[in-house]
């Protein structure tokens, strides 16, 4: 390929683009700095005694990104449609990671504009942080993706080649970045959605004007653009929006993120709550060729902060938020109660206690003692909403229709025997009759099960028993704490 900015005499020049059409054009870099402790640990606190760094390196990014004609001097001046400057911070290396996207509708393309971006902002962050260490280290700036032109897309691949960067058509991973490949709304649900421009997400509600939105846990749905190829590649013939999702993520496997992970995207936040669904009532797309990729490969999210995201933004994954409180379900297992026959009040003195102790139970379920309906729910409660406290009331005493703990064990990954024997050995100091209690404790995936007694007497006492100890052992499953941390539990809230 020829090198387009000299002449045939070998001057230098700026490219004709007269006869070339205006097109819809996006860009993004990324680059690095690694920066000592002290200054990491700084910037993280805002004690930097030139001001907020990052924010003051997202304005220099932003600046630098419309100047790049003046400093590149054959660029073409171009009018920027959008400009975005985010920082992803890594605590064991104490690198930060800016990323610029540059969008516009013109007849040349946006890279030079991300490039810019991208290096002033890091340059800036080594100004202002130089007069407490000048050995910071500035490296990795390259161009990730740019899509439209004559030039066709384009996304950066690791490869063990010289020459790393390389055109692709199929997707690849890069770091904890992705592109925001579509964006789509519906206004009734179980239809099709349709791409729009931009949404607007509202806070703790989900996006405007979706049929999905509302004060509940799966406000926002996402899918991973190269699993929508992979069917298409299969003959699915899919388009942007067919599988119900709002927004398609280009770069990120959105399917590995656990529940809890934040993504963060042109200044909104999300908060994964949700990974996969059930399929109630097959969709339009089920029905058009026979299978949805949607229950098996979506996830769902809740709008932990507002804004609006528009296709070709960067998407950051960004890991849960260290005030996270412990996650927790409540189900009761009682034939009259779920008939109404009977008032529940071992459930609610579950989730009071669980409240108390700082816990988010996230739901509280009153089923009929039927063993498929129970594991039905412990599998979707510990694979799809990842929790990490299930809690079972009744069902685990001597009576033909109490078969809690051979549900429990059907499911379970690991058997976790001291719990129930610690609260059978407290119960019976109170009650001779606490042997009879058959309630198994057991472990599937990252979520702990613990299996209650069925009076709400039983219920305060048991839980009120364990509580206190419970915590360092979720930490420990969720690999929070070691095995050989402080015997003083910290509480919940103080974390």
């Amino acid at each position: 390929m020829e090198l387009t900015h000299f002449d045939k005499n070998g001057n230098a020049v700026m490219v004709d683009v007269t006869e070339k059409a205006i097109t819809n054009r996006t860009a993004v870099a990324v680059g690095s700095i690694q920066v000592c402790r002290e200054i990491f640990e700084r910037i993280k606190s805002g004690s930097i005694a030139k001001g907020d760094v990052l924010q003051t390196a997202r304005i220099a990014g932003i600046t630098g990104a419309k100047k790049t004609s003046s400093l590149i001097p054959l660029c073409h001046p171009i009018g920027l449609d959008k400009c975005i400057v985010d920082f992803k911070l890594e605590e064991s290396s104490c690198t930060i990671q800016a990323v610029c996207t540059a969008k516009t509708s013109s007849k040349t393309g946006v890279e030079m504009e991300a490039l810019t971006g991208v290096s002033t902002a890091l340059l800036t962050i080594y100004d202002m942080c130089k007069a407490v260490d000048k050995s910071m280290v500035i490296s990795d700036i390259h161009l990730l993706e740019k899509t439209g032109g004559k030039s066709g897309d384009f996304r950066f691949v690791e490869t063990a080649s010289p020459t790393n960067a390389l055109p692709v058509k199929k997707s690849q991973p890069f770091s904890e970045f992705g592109i925001v490949r579509a964006v789509c709304i519906s206004e009734k649900k179980g239809t099709e959605k349709k791409p729009v421009d931009s949404v607007e997400l509202l806070e703790d509600f989900g996006i405007k004007g979706d049929a999905h939105a509302g004060k509940w846990h799966r406000q926002v749905s996402l899918l991973s653009a190269d699993k929508i190829r992979e069917f298409n590649e299969k003959g699915g013939d899919a388009h942007e929006g067919a599988f119900g999702e709002n927004i398609i993520v280009e770069g990120i496997d959105l399917r590995r993120l656990p529940v809890g992970s934040r993504l963060s995207c042109s200044g909104c936040l999300l908060e994964v709550s949700q990974i996969g669904k059930e399929c109630h009532s097959h969709c339009q797309i089920y029905h058009r060729v026979g299978d949805c990729i949607m229950p098996r490969e979506g996830i769902f999210a809740v709008v932990k902060k507002g804004g609006t995201i528009s296709a070709g933004d960067v998407m950051t994954v960004l890991p849960p938020s260290p005030d996270r409180p412990l996650t927790a379900a409540v189900i009761t297992l009682s034939d009259k109660g779920a008939a109404g026959e009977r008032e529940d009040l071992s459930g609610p003195a579950a989730q009071a206690l669980l409240d108390e102790a700082g816990y988010d139970v996230q739901e509280n379920l009153l089923l009929p003692d039927e063993p498929s309906l129970l594991k039905h729910h412990l599998i979707r409660l510990s694979d799809s909403r990842q929790v990490n406290l299930v809690v079972t009331t009744g069902g685990t005493g001597f009576s033909l229709r109490d078969q809690t703990p051979e549900a429990t064990l059907e499911v379970a990954h690991r058997n976790v025997p001291g719990i129930a024997e610690a609260m059978r050995a407290y119960s019976m100091q109170i009650t001779g009759r606490a042997m009879l209690s058959r309630g198994v404790c057991v472990i599937r995936n990252r979520t702990l099960i613990v299996n209650l007694p069925g009076s709400p007497k039983a219920v305060k006492e048991s839980l009120s028993y364990i509580l206190p100890q419970l915590e360092h052992g979720i930490r420990i499953l969720l690999n929070l704490d070691g095995e050989c941390a402080s015997t003083e539990i910290p509480s919940l809230g103080h974390r």
